[in-house]
């Protein structure tokens, strides 16, 4: 049995809002220069 957390925690690198937060500034600086 483990006693560790289930899941990234707020705040963690790995934890889902700070992952799509850095792919959605990701995608910004990729695409910034592309006229739509």
């Amino acid at each position: 049995v483990s006693e560790d957390v289930p899941a990234p925690q707020a705040g963690d690198i790995y934890h889902y809002e700070s992952a799509i937060h850095r792919l959605g500034q990701m995608y910004e600086q990729r695409f910034r220069n592309v006229s739509g």
